[in-house]
């Protein structure tokens, strides 16, 4: 029988010792809002406030920064086969990039408020934007034109997202609606029952389902086909700002005004991994292509890789900037403060655990009576 402490490491090396934090890059001179990967995993792209779009290539790590917003950029997102990057901003512009050569390729005025959100039609043919006009909508990029205009929501809506046929918005309003994208008519009202903003939303990659993250700190998922909540969790102790589901497995990936990154197995309804790495708000978060890793952007001008390890996260990996070892440290003594802690909890729950598989195990023993 293993002892209480090799039990305690499995355990501890199954919640904790999954993922390491590969480095941190600072950059832009603002927060980061969002950021995103390129499907062939060549490219970064991330969004500021400072106004620029950043394109970041993935070996040499090297930054290339696109002012043509000339305002603070909320959104980016890859097209499907990796070329273009549509970007959008707080003046309702939105650009088309080049990815190889970083260049614009075209921009339209699609709102006249601030765009919060675009995203990609599966195709790669469409692109759907959400404002804070109430509206969203889907444009061709042919000729940058008009395909349809979707409403319902009352207020911002803060993000949009596209699987499939489905098109889903969410935003300050109480419910998340999905629209049928063919003919652009509302196919599904979700409730969310939330006090506060829907602040960001993401779909399985089943398509059967659809997590919300709100400012009133829960992340909830419903069941598309039921229409009925599957999961809702106090997930961070101030709003949570994004949420996006792993394209391969049952991870979803949350990251909230706490500075904290936590992944949820969907299986369990548990939390896998919750870190901080960031010194203030975790603003943006994404996916690798490849499910082996996520990265994140935060408040603080950073942009922090993760990816799956047998190592743990190792601190020592981090690229120390403007004097930020010491801070680094102190995270790190808090980190080992707060695993002690847990082990200390895991191995009472062991033992006590212990004590119950024994008393089973003497309930279960056949009763022998001596014959007289």
């Amino acid at each position: 029988m293993l002892s209480n402490w090799n039990k305690l490491y499995n355990i501890c090396g199954r919640l904790f010792l999954m993922w390491k934090l590969e480095y941190q890059l600072k950059r832009h001179s603002a927060p980061i809002n969002c950021i995103d990967i390129s499907p062939d995993m060549t490219i970064l792209a991330s969004a500021s406030t400072d106004g620029s779009v950043g394109f970041t290539n993935f070996q040499t790590r090297q930054t290339n920064y696109c002012q043509n917003h000339g305002d603070p950029v909320y959104g980016v997102s890859f097209s499907p086969n990796s070329q273009y990057l549509i970007s959008c901003s707080n003046n309702g512009k939105v650009i088309l990039w080049d990815c190889k050569e970083n260049e614009e390729i075209g921009s339209f005025k699609a709102h006249e408020l601030t765009i919060r959100s675009v995203c990609w039609s599966p195709d790669g043919k469409y692109i759907a934007t959400s404002s804070n006009d109430q509206t969203a909508s889907i444009w061709s990029l042919n000729r940058f034109t008009k395909r349809q205009v979707l409403t319902g929501l009352k207020g911002w809506i803060r993000d949009i997202k596209w699987s499939g046929n489905t098109i889903a918005v969410a935003g300050n309003d109480s419910q998340v609606l999905l629209f049928d994208s063919r003919t652009g008519k509302p196919s599904l009202s979700i409730p969310t029952s939330s006090s506060s903003d829907v602040s960001s939303i993401s779909f399985h990659n089943s398509g059967q389902c659809i997590a919300a993250a709100s400012y009133d700190h829960i992340v909830r998922i419903w069941d598309l086909r039921t229409s009925s909540i599957l999961q809702k969790h106090s997930a961070h102790t101030d709003s949570v700002l994004r949420v996006s589901f792993n394209p391969y497995n049952e991870d979803l990936l949350s990251v909230g005004r706490d500075g904290y990154a936590k992944i949820w197995d969907l299986k369990t309804g548990t939390v896998s991994l919750s870190c901080q790495n960031h010194s203030s708000s975790v603003l943006g978060c994404c996916w690798l292509p490849s499910s082996q890793g996520f990265l994140t952007s935060g408040e603080d001008h950073r942009i922090c890789s993760y990816k799956i390890s047998d190592t743990g996260i190792d601190p020592l990996s981090l690229d120390y900037q403007d004097g930020d070892i010491l801070d680094t440290l102190e995270k790190m003594q808090n980190d080992i403060s707060r695993l002690v802690s847990t082990m200390k909890s895991i191995d009472q729950r062991l033992l006590l655990q212990e004590e119950r598989l024994q008393w089973l195990e003497d309930i279960d023993t056949k009763i022998s009576r001596k014959r007289k």
